[in-house]
């Protein structure tokens, strides 16, 4: 809900039981702008913008749409020009910067009255009133931004059009209003009557957003993971893991009395090290692994993440690279808590900004195939002014094209999962067919197994069976283009 002459001093976002107050205010008992949020909407709001004791911006993000509210107060008939271009020129300031969906909403102190021909683009036919001077301000002001005023789409009765009386009750206009760029979303706009005593009656309206499901994916990575575990954690994550005390020990023994040094323009010190496991042994990812294990396994995530023939699946691991699956926001943010608490106990310290995904995207494939062909000129010591093909540059280095063995690999991996008789995640998810429901209209995203059924059919895990015949069909679909 937005409020206009909020009279609170300050620039603030205070949390209550059940909302969210934002305003801000420069006038000590006077005028002021903000919002009152419902809390459930919390983990939806993206950011609050005061720009001015008489503008107030609100980010936030409602199923796939991302909405800009500009709240506003604008000054009365008695204000100089200088004021009311001021206040019209901090709104410009504040549309520049706004989502694609944009609603801007408040006391206007402007009456707007019924709309001319050339006004139907921004206004319909149920206008109210008499124009003012502030109300063609208004109408100008949104032409110009391409701005429709809503109160003026829906019919309603005079009597529940107008949002001011006068103290006396004598007089009643309509000066309160809500505007916006993407009219289709209003299914309806309302005046309500409210008891209490106000000279206003707030304006309300009611939006149809589309809110598909979204799945929420969240990729960590342990800060530093390799050189922070500590060693006791070590011992009781192989323990919890059921590794026999004889082992324990000769690994205990490895680490037994490890000292270090700095070496600068001069040797440090000697120090003991008593955190960490040791690079480059092929020992340590698998003790990275244990404690993770013993981590994630004490977390109460039953029934968390993505729900798939009724089991769930809420992570994927490797090595100190986690993947988070969720199908809300609140959801993940309950997950990245309780992984971060657990994580710290160990000594872990969760990187929310390092990891990162790639696939095979055409810019992607064009990037690696620059990048490989820039190294085997390199290798050659080969300049782009030579022009020299590549073909023969190839068949020099008789290196092995990045994206063929890339496609070979998914392949290789493909025939191997469609091979698989257990019920490990990795035979569950791809033979997962997905939610019920109809994939949204036009091109729909490619899925992963959509390159093999062009190769092999749509029973491509019945060929792969044969091992033969599927290792015969390897080299057709790898010269066939890009995997995605």
């Amino acid at each position: 809900m937005g409020i206009s002459e909020v009279r609170r001093l300050g620039n603030k976002i205070e949390e209550y039981d059940n909302f969210i107050l934002c305003y801000i205010g420069q006038t000590p008992g006077k005028h002021g702008a903000g919002f009152i949020i419902n809390k459930s909407l919390k983990s939806n709001i993206e950011s609050f913008t005061g720009l001015s004791e008489r503008v107030a911006t609100l980010n936030i993000n409602i199923g796939d749409n991302k909405i800009s509210i500009i709240q506003i107060y604008a000054p009365t008939d008695t204000a100089s020009d200088y004021e009311i271009d001021t206040f019209y020129k901090t709104i410009e300031t504040a549309i520049e910067s706004a989502h694609k969906h944009i609603i801007l909403m408040g006391d206007f102190n402007a009456k707007i009255g019924a709309p001319k021909d050339t006004e139907n683009f921004i206004m319909k036919q149920y206008g109210y009133g008499v124009r003012n001077d502030r109300g063609q301000r208004l109408i100008d002001f949104a032409l110009e931004n391409k701005l429709t005023i809503i109160n003026t789409c829906f019919k309603k009765k005079e009597n529940r059009r107008w949002t001011w009386r006068s103290p006396t009750g004598q007089y009643k206009n309509e000066i309160d209003y809500i505007l916006s760029n993407q009219p289709s979303l209003f299914q309806n706009i309302e005046v309500i009557n409210l008891n209490y005593p106000s000279d206003h009656r707030p304006v309300r309206a009611t939006l149809k957003l589309s809110k598909q499901k979204t799945n929420r994916t969240k990729f960590t990575n342990k800060q530093k993971a390799f050189d922070s575990v500590t060693h006791l954690s070590i011992w009781e994550s192989l323990k919890e893991q059921g590794v026999a005390d004889i082992y324990i020990k000769v690994i205990k023994s490895i680490y037994k009395n490890n000292t270090g040094r700095i070496k600068l323009e001069s040797l440090g010190p000697l120090f003991h090290i008593e955190r960490g496991v040791r690079q480059g042994d092929p020992l340590s990812p698998i003790l990275f692994i244990a404690i993770l294990e013993n981590i994630i396994g004490k977390l109460d995530w039953r029934k968390l993440g993505l729900c798939i023939k009724g089991a769930y699946l809420n992570n994927l691991r490797f090595a100190d690279d986690l993947v988070l699956l969720s199908e809300t926001a609140s959801e993940m943010q309950l997950m990245i808590e309780t992984l971060h608490n657990s994580s710290t106990k160990v000594g872990l310290e969760m990187n929310l900004t390092k990891t990162k995904t790639w696939k095979f995207s055409t810019i992607a494939t064009n990037k690696i195939n620059t990048c490989q062909r820039g190294l085997e000129r390199s290798m050659l010591k080969i300049k782009k002014l030579d022009k020299i093909r590549h073909t023969k540059i190839r068949e020099t280095t008789k290196a092995t094209n990045a994206l063929t063995y890339a496609q070979k690999l998914k392949w290789k991996w493909a025939g191997h999962i469609a091979r698989l008789t257990d019920q490990r995640w990795t035979s569950r998810v791809t033979r997962w067919t997905g939610p019920p429901g109809k994939r949204r209209p036009g091109r729909p995203p490619s899925r992963w197994e959509d390159d093999i059924k062009r190769t092999a059919g749509t029973n491509w895990r019945l060929v792969a069976q044969d091992r033969d015949k599927w290792k015969s069909l390897e080299e057709a679909c790898t010269q066939k283009g890009v995997f995605y």
